[in-house]
């Protein structure tokens, strides 16, 4: 696992803000094969993104192998979230979001989605199952893919039910323990379910090719900006989990 970069599966990893210093700084020391240098075309917050929770948004579609025009469904729409829509945008799939927060259905709508759905109301699978539909088309009632990034226990209890017999499904999000699947609902949807923890390090060199040559930013996910001598308030704001994506500029611009 480790010599073909999937260095998070490495059980030797020291994973940067983890088993080592954290690179909340000005500069910091990191090795050579995990240095990318950016084209002109991608900038700095995009290289950020690139660094997780970009690279884990198109290491999931990759995944699910996704092809354009299928439908896809994101649970929780927060940094992961909607990173995942204006990825999938960019592949071309038509995509609606889930949240239980109003501040993040409005920013997904903004990097993209072609739908939200309040994941508070009545019955979230019924929207998530109307959206699927296709005029003609009367064997689809569940999207194709699904990627569930919030770790909520009612949320993966909607997975099953949303996604059409023989759809996919791809667990990012950590959160809940709470037992939520039957495998006896598995088989009967004919359904995949795959773990998708972060993304292989060379899947980054494929990816920086992909926003430089794909024009697709970040920038809509990013709702806040701070120096670094602002992390307390950062960090606090990105805790409250009621945004998109905290960006640190280490030199103030």
């Amino acid at each position: 696992m480790c010599a073909r970069g999937e260095t998070v599966a490495c059980p030797d990893d020291r994973c940067v803000g983890v088993s080592v210093p954290g690179s909340f700084a000005e500069f910091t020391v990191a090795a050579e094969r995990n240095c990318i240098v950016l084209p002109d075309a991608v900038s700095f917050t995009d290289g950020a993104f690139m660094a997780c929770v970009g690279t884990t948004a198109y290491a999931a579609l990759r995944r699910l192998e996704v092809t354009a025009h299928e439908s896809l469904a994101v649970f929780g729409l927060g940094p992961v979230g909607l990173s995942c829509v204006l990825v999938a945008k960019a592949l071309g799939l038509r995509v609606v979001g889930m949240d239980g927060v109003p501040e993040r259905l409005e920013l997904a709508l903004a990097c993209g989605a072609d739908e939200v759905v309040d994941g508070r109301a009545a019955d979230p699978v019924a929207a998530l199952q109307a959206f699927s539909r296709v005029p003609g088309i009367d064997w689809i009632n569940g999207v194709d893919h699904l990627i569930e990034t919030s770790g909520s226990a009612p949320a993966r209890r909607c997975m099953l039910p949303a996604i059409r017999r023989g759809g996919k499904i791809a667990i990012v999000g950590v959160g809940s323990d709470e037992v939520i699947l039957n495998p006896s609902h598995i088989h009967g949807k004919a359904a995949t379910l795959i773990g998708s923890v972060v993304f292989p390090l060379g899947w980054s060199w494929e990816f920086v090719r992909f926003l430089a040559t794909s024009g697709m930013s970040f920038e809509p996910a990013v709702t806040h900006r701070f120096a670094l001598d602002d992390a307390q308030e950062a960090l606090r704001i990105a805790d409250e989990a009621r945004g998109g994506k905290v960006v640190f500029l280490p030199n103030g611009e």
